[in-house]
C-alpha cells in the first residue's frame, strides 16, 4: 500500500512546477533574442526554414515573430498569473533578462555602434 504525501511534499511539488514555468519562460525568452538576432542579421528578403521553431518565411518575418515572442514573455513576466507563481519581481527579471541579452550582444560585436577614428 502506497503512502499518502503529506501537504509539505504535495506543496513542494507544486513550488517546483512553479518555478519550472518561470525558468522556462526565462530560457524561451533567451532563445528568442537568439533568433532574432541571427534572422535579423542575414539579408532580409532571403527566405529560411527554422527547423527548431517549425517557422517558414524570409529572415525579417522570423526575426519581427522572435520580437513578438520576446514581448509575449516579457508580458507574462509581468502578469498576475506570474505574480501567483513567483514571489521574484517579474519587472526586474525583464530588466535583467534584456541586460544580459544587451552583454551578451556587446561582447559578440565589441566594434558595432562605435565610429570609425574616433
Amino acid at each position: 500500500m502506497q503512502e499518502k504525501p503529506d501537504d509539505r511534499h504535495v506543496q513542494q511539488g507544486w513550488e517546483d512546477l512553479a518555478n519550472a514555468i518561470v525558468l522556462q519562460a526565462a530560457e524561451d525568452y533567451r532563445s528568442a533574442v537568439r533568433r532574432e538576432r541571427k534572422y535579423a542579421a542575414k539579408p532580409k528578403d532571403q527566405r529560411f526554414y527554422s527547423h527548431r521553431h517549425h517557422q517558414y518565411g524570409t529572415a525579417a518575418d522570423i526575426a519581427e515573430r522572435a520580437r513578438g515572442e520576446q514581448k509575449y514573455i516579457e508580458k507574462f513576466f509581468t502578469s498576475a498569473w506570474c505574480q501567483t507563481l513567483t514571489t521574484a519581481n517579474g519587472a526586474l527579471i525583464v530588466q535583467k533578462l534584456r541586460e544580459e541579452a544587451h552583454a551578451i550582444y556587446k561582447r559578440k560585436h565589441p566594434h558595432r555602434g562605435k565610429r570609425d577614428g574616433g
